[in-house]
């Protein structure tokens, strides 16, 4: 209320007020009328008569009682908020941008104003502005959901981010409130590094303490994974500088250590990925050795050994120290501010993860070889180790189906337009895909069924972590699936088949779970697309390398050294985190598809392949060169690939109807 909110107490003026609130403008008006002709230099009354005449849309008044307040009090927030606002109603929108450019000069921090310019550029489609103006409000409060989506959507969109001052101080407070899906930055925040330090040069200048105060540096680093090699080097550069001299000086100094956090925490998304020289691994043990030592002493804590546990965890998960009993006896409250992120990930849910694999119940025994070979595979290395999402909630199954194939609304069963059908995602992995299915069908009873415990251990915690309630994981064998009674109208089945023996077995054990009418979405290796990681398993397969992480590593790094011969590879993500490369180039057992064999398994099994859904870039793509033809014709398919090779680099991604 405007009496209220000035402070001003006349009676007269509280009352217009009061009327003005219950949309009694005319009464409101007479009041004011009388009360201006003996004060008309007031600009309390003439603000809330403007405020009146907005209401009614008589905006040239408006803005002349917005103007005659000017004069006694040329810099009153209410009035110059709402003059903006005037000239949005009568869609001079020019005109209101610049005004509200001169309104941030004394409220650069006004919600209401940079909501209402927000909306401007919306309505003019400007997603540049859209994006600066959404990232200036983030730093000023916590966004709502339907914002949060729209950044996420800008993001992506944006080829190139400017990080000037208002966009920089955005990305932060966001990275702060662990706002940022995993991925959304990565493409930025490695432009940004490459160009500001021009990593592109074979040597680039490096200032150790100017790095070291770049905020939007090391939380950049300790909240995305790189997939960059440009990045990859500048890291295990900063990493080697760090440890040599913080072990020079026998000190961590606290200027370094949220770098020091950060690069940790980039080494644990990746898994520790990163290749360590025999002079660090040397100057490694030596600290453990002299940790171990320090906690000998029975009146140590773990504030004592801040630094060395710092350094260690840029090398390292803190659950592989030999004295990782003690630190689990230390409760994470009790922990350095600097390490509780460190501490939480890579000791505390190792240990709860480990505990917690031993419990997951079982739906089905594992008989298969090769099954439990791949087993065995995700037990070692549970893939991926995601760390956060953000999903729209969307309506139902069937409405989600049409977005991408809209003619096929009569072929859907009317279940799939129930929002709590139950949903089967077979090959649950560590929780992220059924994790997203549950987001999107908030409502639905969402069955998880996978071959590894540790994944399922990995997903659960996430799941409690996000409150997820919807989802209940099961350790299990989809060939086991024709001794299961119970059918599903949806079920889901990504990156799995391809890693069975038999995929067409899987699949037929899928379709024994489905009800007549029934869709599957399956997603599966392109042979097109990993023509290049082919070659290189075959390789490796030669030259009998076991899959450890060491060997990982190694392989890993002698492909590095000589990107001209497989810059193939170093485009695929999965390169760059120990789990995924495993997946990618290590993995027991791969069989990739053509459109072909995927005809070939649709007309052996009698189903009906419905077309494309996931990546509406490719659906896009196909859309253009096929403007007639729907996305389930073999052959366009087919033809698309060959002009297009690296095209479905991800999957297939497609539904089939039995």
């Amino acid at each position: 209320m405007i009496a209220e909110a000035t402070g001003n107490t006349h009676p007269v003026l509280v009352e217009s007020t009061r009327l003005f609130n219950s949309g009694c403008y005319v009464e409101a008006q007479k009041k004011l009328r009388v009360f201006l002709q003996k004060k008309p230099q007031n600009h309390q009354a003439n603000i809330l008569m403007a405020m009146i005449k907005e209401a009614v849309a008589d905006y040239n008044s408006a803005l002349d009682y917005c103007h005659q307040a000017q004069k006694n009090s040329p810099n009153n927030r209410n009035y110059l908020y709402l003059e903006g606002v005037i000239y949005v109603r009568q869609k001079k929108l020019d005109l209101a941008l610049a005004h509200y450019k001169k309104f941030f000069q004394h409220y650069p921090n006004d919600l209401d104003a940079l909501n209402t310019v927000y909306a401007i550029y919306s309505s003019r489609e400007n997603k540049p502005a859209q994006l600066k103006t959404l990232l200036n409000i983030a730093t000023l409060t916590q966004l709502p959901q339907e914002k949060l989506q729209q950044i996420y959507a800008l993001l992506a969109e944006t080829q190139h981010l400017i990080f000037d001052t208002i966009t920089t101080n955005g990305i932060i407070a966001l990275i702060q409130a662990e706002q940022i899906s995993d991925g959304l930055l990565t493409r930025h925040l490695t432009a940004y590094l490459i160009e500001k330090y021009n990593l592109s040069s074979p040597q680039p200048k490096l200032n150790l303490y100017e790095i070291f105060q770049n905020n939007l540096f090391y939380l950049g680093i300790g909240c995305t994974r790189f997939s960059s090699i440009e990045v990859e080097k500048l890291l295990t550069t900063l990493r080697e500088a760090i440890l040599t001299i913080c072990i020079q000086r026998q000190h961590v100094e606290a200027v370094a250590m949220p770098m020091i956090e950060g690069i940790a925490l980039q080494n644990y998304l990746n898994e520790y990925i990163y290749p360590i020289k025999d002079s660090e691994q040397k100057i490694i043990t030596e600290t453990k050795k002299l940790l171990e030592i320090q906690t000998k002493n029975k009146d140590w804590h773990v504030q004592q050994s801040e630094g060395l546990l710092l350094l260690i965890s840029m090398f390292q998960p803190l659950y592989e120290l030999p004295i990782r009993k003690i630190l689990l006896n230390t409760p994470i409250s009790k922990w350095p501010k600097s390490l509780h992120k460190i501490a939480q990930k890579t000791l505390f849910n190792i240990h709860d993860e480990l505990a917690l694999s031993e419990q997951i119940p079982s739906i089905t025994p594992i008989h298969d070889e090769v099954s439990m070979d791949v087993q065995q595979h995700y037990e070692e290395h549970p893939y991926p180790r995601w760390n956060q999402i953000f999903v729209i909630p969307l309506e139902n199954i069937g409405s989600a189906i049409l977005r991408y194939i809209p003619d096929i609304r009569d072929q859907l069963p009317a279940p799939l337009f129930n929002e709590s059908t139950p949903i089967l995602v077979a090959g649950a992995g560590t929780g992220r895909h059924p994790i997203i299915v549950s987001k999107r069908f908030p409502k639905a009873k969402i069955t998880a069924i996978d071959l590894s415990r540790r994944s399922l251990a990995y997903a659960t915690l996430k799941a409690k972590q996000l409150n997820i309630n919807n989802v209940n994981f099961y350790h299990g064998d989809i060939l086991e699936f024709d001794k299961r009674e119970q059918k599903y109208h949806y079920i889901e089945c990504n990156g799995v088949l391809h890693h069975l023996d038999n995929p067409m077995l899987g699949l037929e054990r899928l379709l024994q779970c489905l009800h007549p009418g029934g869709v599957i979405k399956i997603a599966l290796y392109s042979a097109t697309a990993r023509k290049a990681i082919t070659s290189e398993r075959d390789k490796i397969s030669k030259l009998n390398i076991r899959p450890n992480s060491d060997s990982i590593r190694s392989y890993r790094q002698a492909i590095i050294n000589a990107p001209e011969k497989h810059q193939d590879l170093l485009v695929f993500s999965d390169f760059y985190s120990l789990s995924e490369c495993r997946d990618l180039l290590f993995h027991q057992h791969e069989i990739c598809f053509t459109w072909e064999l995927i005809r070939e398994y649709c007309h052996t099994l009698d189903i009906n392949f419905l077309g494309l859904v996931g990546n509406q870039k490719i659906i896009d793509i196909y859309n253009k060169e096929y403007p007639n033809s729907a996305t389930n014709d073999f052959g366009k398919l087919t033809e698309l690939e060959q002009k297009h090779p690296y095209m479905f680099r991800g999957m297939y991604e497609f539904l089939i109807q039995k």
